[in-house]
């Protein structure tokens, strides 16, 4: 009976820590997403050329 308390109460921890885990790496892929595109409208702006330019350009690089 002890054993099955202590693997529900395991289960639940790795649960929790999966979850706060999960939201760490959303908020740092946002953080990463808005860090590019403020690069980008930068680039944008000293080339003075279309969006899609500029991606393709970007990618040739």
């Amino acid at each position: 009976m002890d054993f099955d308390i202590n693997s529900e109460i395991k289960v639940k921890l790795a649960k929790e820590r999966k979850l706060n885990e999960n939201s760490v790496n959303k908020e740092r892929a946002m953080g990463k997403m808005i860090e590019e595109r403020h690069e980008l409208e930068k680039a944008l702006a000293r080339k003075k050329m279309t969006f899609k330019d500029l991606i393709n350009w970007l990618n040739k690089r």
